[in-house]
């Protein structure tokens, strides 16, 4: 019990440490939407509609940041135009077949589980977007083909939205529902108005890598 102990510690520092802002943002959303009512996040404790709210804003600032940046990176990558559409069609394809499982999973595991299993993904689809050059000198495998493989994660655990929507019907009254979910619609459209020219800012100071 003690090995477990340590290397569960020495697990949870090596993510600390390889996490960036946005990740961390994610988990204290998270923690909100828990409702973690320990001392420890007391100070953090929000509406469940608020927290998802700003699930589906970060989360929809993410996707507009990759429309900007995607094909450019492609190219820079040894790509072509025809890739890069490829590799972008590779995000709302796997969405047809997962977002209905997710939906059901949520359903019998609850929110709060299906909600920390998707955002693990996006963060490893985030990271292998960052580090498909190294993985490629690593593996010998082309760095299109983990480029590839960062969207095609990023449409498998890209459920967010969807789970944020059943979150708020759960938790807002009939007649509120309407207007409950008018807010997730706010926080989608201003996601991808302050996405598109984020993304292409952060590519143009720190690089294409550093978007995902």
């Amino acid at each position: 019990m003690r090995v477990k102990q340590v290397t569960g510690r020495k697990v949870l520092v090596f993510f600390e440490r390889i996490l960036d802002i946005r990740t961390q943002f994610r988990a204290m959303i998270f923690r909100a939407l828990c409702r973690d009512t320990s001392d420890r996040y007391a100070w953090f404790i929000m509406p469940p509609l608020i927290a998802v709210a700003l699930v589906v804003f970060f989360e929809i600032v993410s996707l507009g940041a990759i429309f900007p940046t995607l094909p450019r990176y492609t190219v820079d990558l040894g790509g072509t135009a025809l890739l890069a559409g490829i590799i972008m069609a590779l995000v709302p394809a796997p969405k047809i077949f997962s977002n209905p499982l997710w939906g059901k999973f949520s359903d019998r595991l609850g929110r709060k589980r299906v909600f920390s299993m998707i955002m693990f993904g996006a963060i490893i689809s985030s990271a292998v977007w960052a580090l498909a050059k190294p993985l490629s000198v690593v593996t010998g495998i082309s760095p299109l083909f983990w480029l590839g493989g960062s969207r095609l994660l990023a449409g498998v655990f890209g459920a967010q939205a969807t789970l944020a929507f059943a979150v708020a019907s759960d938790v807002t009254r009939p007649e509120k529902r309407t207007a409950a979910l008018g807010l997730l619609g706010v926080a989608f459209g201003v996601g991808l108005t302050v996405g598109f020219p984020l993304g292409g800012v952060v590519a143009e100071r720190w690089g294409y890598p550093a978007v995902g």
